[in-house]
């Protein structure tokens, strides 16, 4: 098995693939090989799909950008590779970046196992090919106030869903645009997060366990009554990790919103 994960993600990334494939080690070409082996015979590789400044490049150009690399680097991406898949996992600008990597060794007949993309930018402004399995993860917290961060009020296109007397404050740098081809989106409800870390915590020790939940949670209709107030909306199953999902592909989980729960 080939794996490709872009923008330094590394944690817990070969685990969960592992996982994934039910082997205590991967095998390539009938040779079985440690993580550490696989390093050193350059089968798992890191890129960096990040550009100089945040605002000099859209998403479509970091897709397109990701596509000539992989044009440029075809060899040493497919060295020794064979029949084995290609696994991705990717955060921030590195998303649209590795989906255009994704999507030429695709195009070339190879097979995408995974694309994992954590909290990737500018998800609207870019496409991942619906035949790759690809997963999209952010978190969020919720606020009482956004009064006092001025700095908001100057990112373009920022809004915040409001329940209750709460602000969903999904991750602020890059907003929740769902990936068009993306096979499941999850938002996860995180209140440790906070305003700094909303963002780069999913480059953290505990995400895959979070994205393994988004693989098997599912929503569903739900209604009640709470303090006296009818209700009607989605909730989720119960998953592996007790991971709780704000939102599953287009689906906000209100049992994990105020008012019928109380913020921390």
């Amino acid at each position: 098995m080939g794996s490709l994960q872009v923008n330094g993600i590394a944690n817990n990334a070969n685990i969960y693939f592992q996982d994934s494939v039910n082997k205590p080690k991967f095998e390539i070409n009938n040779s079985e090989f440690s993580i550490d082996e696989l390093e050193k015979r350059n089968y798992i590789l890191y890129f960096d799909g990040s550009s100089d400044h945040a605002f000099d490049q859209n998403g479509k150009d970091r897709f397109n950008n990701g596509r000539k690399f992989a044009e440029d680097n075809y060899t040493e991406i497919t060295q020794g590779l064979g029949n084995e898949s290609v696994y991705l996992v990717s955060h921030s600008e590195g998303g649209a970046y590795a989906a255009g990597v994704a999507d030429y060794i695709h195009e070339k007949g190879h097979t995408i196992g995974e694309h994992i993309l954590l909290s990737p930018d500018e998800g609207d402004e870019f496409e991942i090919n619906p035949k790759i399995p690809s997963y999209q993860l952010l978190y969020m917290f919720f606020s009482d106030s956004i009064s006092n961060k001025k700095w908001i009020q100057g990112i373009r296109g920022l809004k915040f869903k409001k329940w209750d007397s709460y602000y969903a404050i999904v991750d602020w740098v890059v907003n929740e645009h769902k990936i068009k081809g993306v096979t499941k989106m999850g938002i996860v409800y995180y209140q440790d997060t906070g305003w700094t870390g909303v963002h780069g915590w999913t480059n953290g020790n505990s995400v895959f366990k979070k994205v393994s939940d988004l693989k098997e949670v599912k929503s569903f209709l739900v209604q009640g009554e709470h303090n006296g107030d009818f209700y009607s909306g989605q909730d989720q199953t119960k998953v592996k990790n007790s991971t709780k999902f704000y939102r599953i592909d287009d689906e906000y989980i209100v049992t994990n919103c105020p008012p019928l729960i109380e913020v921390e």
